[in-house]
């Protein structure tokens, strides 16, 4: 038996789901650095991909701007709940011990999804 799903009911499906944490930390690295910490964080996420995943986590995207010395995570987990238990775990700790000394600022902060558009 194949169950189709209509769109009404996909995005009635979609509303009912509930809002996923969005973390969005913007990096500011010591001059000459970037381009090591952008090594240390796409193997972290790598190694997220390839292991066991924290609970709760869906995905992490990492962006480099074009004009300077930053870059921008964007995470999300399930709850704000999730990703705070994966940042007390030794895990967590020990990758923040490596690129701390790649860094100059961290700004973190929780958002929500407000509107979209396309396929990210």
């Amino acid at each position: 038996m194949t169950v189709h799903i209509s769109k009404a009911g996909a995005e009635i499906e979609n509303a009912l789901a509930p809002t996923p944490a969005v973390l969005i930390n913007t990096f500011v690295a010591k001059p000459g650095k970037l381009d090591a910490f952008l090594a240390v964080q796409a193997a972290e996420l790598s190694r997220l991909t390839e292991q066991s995943p924290p609970a709760g986590w869906r995905g992490s995207r990492l962006h480099r701007s074009l004009d300077d010395d930053k870059a921008v995570m964007v995470t999300v987990f399930d709850t704000v709940e999730d990703h705070q238990r994966w940042l007390r775990t030794d895990e967590f700790l020990n990758h923040v011990k490596i690129i701390e000394d790649f860094l100059e600022d961290g700004s973190p902060g929780y958002y929500e999804i407000v509107a979209s558009a396309g396929h990210l």
